[in-house]
Order: C-alpha cells, then sequence, then structure tokens
C-alpha cells in the first residue's frame, strides 16, 4: 500500500507542475507558450494516466519502495533543478544550463571515472546543447528567457 500510495504522490506533483508550466506560459506570446504548454499538458495527462493505474491496477506500476538510501540520488536531482529554476532569473538561461548539465553529470553513476578527456567531452556536449537550446528557444520561438542580473 506504500508503494501505491508513492506513485499517488508523484503522480499528483507530475501534474501539478504540467499545470504550472501552462499558468506559467499565459503570459508568453503565442508562439513562445507552444512548447510550455504542449509540455505541460503531457505532464498533466502522464500524470493523470500514472494515478489512474495506481488505483485501478496498482500491480501495473512499481510498488515496492527502494531502500531508503536509494531515495538520495532522485531526491538530489529535485533539489538541483529547484535550485536552478530559482537562480534563472539572476543567473540568466545559459549559465544555468550549462551548470545544471555540469551537475547532472556529476550525478548520474558512471562505470569508469572520470578523466580529462571524457569530461571535456561532457562539457562540450553541454555547453553546445546549451547554446543550441537557446537559439531555438530565444531566436526561433521567441521564447522570453532570462538575461540574468548577476553579469550585469
Amino acid at each position: 500500500m506504500t508503494g501505491q500510495i508513492a506513485n499517488l504522490v508523484a503522480a499528483v506533483l507530475v501534474a501539478m507542475f504540467g499545470g504550472y508550466l501552462i499558468l506559467a506560459a499565459q503570459g508568453f506570446s503565442a508562439m513562445g507558450a507552444l512548447m510550455p504548454n504542449l509540455v505541460g499538458a503531457i505532464l498533466v495527462v502522464l500524470g493523470a494516466a500514472v494515478a489512474v493505474v495506481a488505483l485501478v491496477r496498482p500491480g501495473l506500476v512499481a510498488t515496492d519502495l527502494p531502500e531508503r538510501r536509494a531515495w538520495l540520488r532522485p531526491l538530489a536531482f529535485v533539489a538541483l533543478y529547484g535550485i536552478l529554476v530559482a537562480a534563472l532569473p539572476t543567473a540568466g538561461f545559459l549559465p544555468s544550463v550549462i551548470v545544471g548539465g555540469v551537475l547532472t553529470s556529476l550525478l548520474v553513476p558512471r562505470e569508469r571515472p572520470w578523466s580529462v578527456g571524457s569530461a571535456t567531452v561532457h562539457l562540450g556536449a553541454i555547453v553546445l546543447a546549451a547554446v543550441l537550446l537557446w537559439l531555438v528557444l530565444e531566436r526561433a520561438l521567441n521564447v522570453p528567457l532570462p538575461d540574468g542580473t548577476l553579469l550585469g
């Protein structure tokens, strides 16, 4: 039963986050609101689907809770992204996404230890992905992204 409650809580949180994205996009232009509305709607539907499955057929959704220590990494991801979202207005989009990508790479378990080469490749891929995402959102779709006030 505890696993079912955890699944329901997770489903509600996912759906609420989707609803928040939809509400936050209300002030955007029609084109700028397209992606947040789409992602928000997908999250609401997925959250509702997981909740229904957890209630109707609890065996289809994982109900075994892992050990207490296994929750540390997912909680670290949630805390990390909460901090990064809060830092967006001050730090700006590009620095926040790059720092978030680097910290995410450090949180994901690796089979081999980091080397200078693998760290350089990861950092290059993160910076490239962040710049491409910024170009698509800011320039192509006219989504207003925070510039940040940290550097002036």
